[in-house]
């Protein structure tokens, strides 16, 4: 499953389908830039995590994602 491009916005959420948590931090040229957190979503805030050093595109970010997740 996948979010529509125009959904994925700096400071929102998302959530793959494996469970790993990305956080927009940037969007840029059309490169995504996110920081991931892996492991199970828990609903709770403290974000911590590492950012890419090679973005996807905005349409491979959507795809990539499964929603959104409110924190």
């Amino acid at each position: 499953m996948a979010v529509n491009p125009a959904d994925v916005q700096v400071g929102r959420y998302f959530i793959t389908t494996g469970g790993q948590v990305r956080q927009v931090t940037e969007i840029a040229n059309g490169m995504v830039h996110y920081q991931v957190r892996g492991g199970k979503w828990k609903g709770k805030g403290g974000y911590r995590g590492l950012t890419l050093s090679k973005p996807p595109t905005l349409a491979r970010f959507a795809a990539d994602v499964a929603r959104r997740v409110p924190l």
